[in-house]
């Protein structure tokens, strides 16, 4: 009879740590297996190859070059990592302003912030404002009477 109560006693004391420790385990699992579904998706999206935005501007300047079209550097921004702004002028007092952005697949895209078609005054002043808040971004300007953008990514 005593081997049957401390047989009792004992799994009263052991089985609950063992189900305390599946829990665990369960929890711990499912946390490490939420958080790596996160961190893949965080890589997929945010962890896209890019370049510098020193050697994007110096591309983008070859290549408009190349097409027939002037195009120089206004603002110089961080060799690393600084917003890209472009000026469209078509030699007539119109220009279209362009600005990185991300579409809804988090794909990149360039976005007119003032529209197709503004005065050069108006965008000027955009571009003041846009320094005062991001002191590291580039500003290029391309000169192409068609309104050329020279850039691989759609424009919206």
């Amino acid at each position: 009879m005593l081997a049957v109560v401390a047989t009792i006693i004992t799994y009263a004391l052991i089985l609950p740590t063992i189900y305390l420790c599946r829990d665990r385990d369960r929890q711990r699992r499912s946390r490490e297996e939420l958080v790596g579904a996160a961190r893949r998706t965080w890589q997929s999206r945010a962890m896209t190859p890019r370049l510098k935005a020193g050697i994007f501007v110096r591309a983008l300047i070859r290549r408009a070059e190349v097409a027939g079209a002037s195009a120089y550097v206004v603002r110089k921004g961080a060799e690393e990592a600084g917003a890209i702004f472009i000026q469209i002028s078509r030699l007539d007092g119109s220009c279209t302003v362009l600005n990185q952005s991300r579409g809804a697949d988090g794909e990149r895209v360039w976005a007119r912030p003032l529209g197709e078609s503004s005065e050069s005054e108006k965008a000027t002043a955009y571009l003041e404002r846009q320094i005062k808040y991001d002191p590291d971004l580039w500003i290029v300007e391309i000169e192409d009477r068609e309104g050329r953008t020279f850039l691989d990514e759609p424009v919206v």
